[in-house]
């Protein structure tokens, strides 16, 4: 928590929150207000709990994916704190900054796993944090490109050579980079061996984390991902799920490929840091998206608020359960 304060990402959570707020307040302010408590009438509230246990299996594969992609650096960790490390970065994610998450899901590496050839509290946090940094890595890939997508078929220009050249270059260039990874991690990591650490503490603590990150990528086969891409589209299929369900909730009818498609420009859009938990610029998203589909921005407004309580209300049970069995495991051991 100490080096999370310290974080420039954490000093602008107030800034970031007001402006979250402004957004919010803007778009109201533009909306028929008078309107909205008819369609919060209108909310199937019993289609919640089952909400809750597909958003539930959402993270449970992503938890999956995170097991079998530390799992190739030789790392081993309880099920049990796994799935309890996940829940919660997910949930400390959702409401600060996202990378307060992800260090949370490094350090569960560094301090509760364990490993055959070293001692894992002895690692940096970039060797500790190679399976955090592809994670996100696959889904921003999958959402880049699927969000090109979505442009095209919402603005029903498929002779729009740009667009296409955007997803064409866009999947090129992520190609690119994970086969210079896989590559040429080795020779990179034996490079930064050789470089002396006698420049100061900040270059020392750089290039300390830059040899884990590079290490730790030397452990990654092509084989050792298919596994984590597979269960990335599985995630991708299943939170498009709980997207439909959700619009349905609220009276907003779509398909299921149109969930498929339209997530990942509103998770794009939520991923920009500007804003906490992406308020303001989640809605001005799916207010663009669904006015393709004759959907009023009043009801889209109540639809992404949805997905944010709804959200929250999933991860914040998940992590009160884990804390309950925490608690009464430490009982038992007294």
């Amino acid at each position: 928590m100490y080096l999370l304060a310290k974080s420039k990402n954490f000093k602008s959570w107030p800034l970031k929150l007001l402006f979250g707020i402004g957004l919010l307040l803007l778009i109201f302010h533009k909306l028929q207000t008078s309107v909205i408590p008819g369609i919060l009438a209108e909310i199937k509230i019993v289609w919640l709990p089952g909400i809750i246990v597909i958003y539930w299996i959402f993270f449970s594969i992503k938890t999956l994916r995170w097991i079998a992609l530390f799992s190739n650096q030789g790392f081993k960790l309880r099920k049990f704190d796994t799935f309890r490390a996940y829940f919660y970065s997910a949930f400390i994610g959702l409401i600060t900054v996202g990378q307060a998450g992800d260090l949370l899901k490094m350090y569960s590496i560094k301090n509760m796993s364990t490993r055959a050839d070293t001692n894992p509290k002895n690692l940096t946090l970039g060797e500790a944090g190679v399976s955090v940094l592809i994670e996100r890595f696959m889904e921003f890939a999958l959402y880049l490109l699927l969000g090109g997508l979505i442009i095209i078929i919402l603005i029903k220009d498929f002779s729009h050579s740009g667009l296409y050249y955007f997803i064409l270059v866009s999947a090129a260039a992520f190609l690119a980079v994970i086969f210079l990874l896989c590559t040429y991690s080795r020779n990179i990591w034996l490079r930064l061996e050789k470089v002396e650490l006698n420049r100061g503490k900040l270059f020392n603590l750089i290039v300390r984390n830059l040899k884990g990150l590079f290490y730790g990528l030397t452990q990654y086969s092509r084989n050792g991902l298919l596994i984590p891409i597979a269960l990335t589209f599985c995630a991708w299929l299943t939170v498009s799920l709980v997207f439909l369900v959700l619009a349905w909730m609220v009276n907003i009818h779509i398909s299921y490929f149109h969930a498929l498609i339209l997530f990942p420009v509103v998770s794009l859009v939520s991923m920009i840091p500007v804003t906490i938990a992406g308020f303001g610029t989640r809605e001005l998203a799916l207010i663009y998206c669904l006015s393709f589909y004759g959907v009023a921005p009043e009801r889209t407004v109540i639809f992404s608020l949805m997905i944010f309580l709804i959200t929250f209300l999933s991860l914040g049970l998940a992590s009160a359960f884990f804390q309950l069995i925490g608690f009464i495991s430490i009982g038992r051991k007294k």
